[in-house]
């Protein structure tokens, strides 16, 4: 049996052929975005290009498909590349280590892209990334908060405009209702963060769990999916 006969069961030669043609660009290869990653390619899809500036983190090691012991400290999008080859032969991965932000948006060319996926953790990046693909016509699915929480059903996709409870989609609902992009869809929790107990050195960070990122970005790949196939 090979590798996606399952799939090509579930969702014919057609749609397996479309996939096939796809293109996808990922921003973000992390708790959310390795997992949407990882989705899409063993669902058939046959070009992603991911965006990360990032290299891996021991702290990484509790919930990212990227993280293990032997790859701290590399970049994530060529851990994340190599992993996905591995899984296909035939898929087209381009690995493009960056941060995406306003010094960095002219190095890379959206419009060569089918559906974009936005799962890093910068508001301003999030914000000039869907500026981006409303402007060149391009679906954008854009991923809020999901760390502090522990429920993975908590999760939806809608307008950020019918977002409520998560901090990160209320500043969000602001922005891109004032820029007239409240329209956007978004994967968020409607689960209260929880507010776990400062670090030992006094930091913040978010607290986190494997099955709830994974959980969001599972979503994101499936959105993705049926957004190519013309299901939604």
């Amino acid at each position: 049996m090979s590798y996606n006969e399952r799939t090509l069961r579930l969702l014919g030669a057609d749609a397996a052929d479309v996939l096939a043609r796809s293109s996808v660009i990922l921003f973000g290869v992390g708790g959310v975005g390795s997992f949407a990653a990882e989705a899409l390619c063993r669902s058939g899809v046959g070009r992603i290009a991911l965006v990360d500036g990032d290299t891996v983190a021991e702290s990484n090691l509790n919930r990212q498909l990227v993280a293990l012991r032997s790859t701290v400290g590399e970049s994530k999008v060529d851990v994340m590349a190599r992993r996905m080859r591995d899984i296909r032969e035939d898929i087209l991965v381009e690995p493009i280590h960056l941060f995406y932000d306003q010094d960095t948006r002219d190095q890379i060319d959206l419009s060569q892209y089918g559906i974009i996926l936005d799962a890093i953790d910068s508001l301003s990046s999030k914000l000039l990334i869907i500026e981006s693909a409303h402007r060149l016509g391009i679906p954008v699915l854009s991923c809020m908060g999901a760390g502090n929480r522990l429920n993975p059903m908590g999760f939806h996709i809608s307008p950020v405009s019918k977002t409520h409870t998560c901090p990160l989609a209320r500043r969000m609902r602001r922005e891109l209702c004032a820029r007239g992009l409240g329209d956007t869809p978004v994967v968020w929790s409607d689960e209260m963060p929880v507010k776990p107990p400062a670090a030992p050195d006094g930091s913040h960070s978010p607290g986190s769990v494997a099955f709830v990122p994974s959980a969001a970005g599972l979503l994101m790949a499936s959105w993705c999916v049926r957004r190519l196939l013309g299901l939604l």
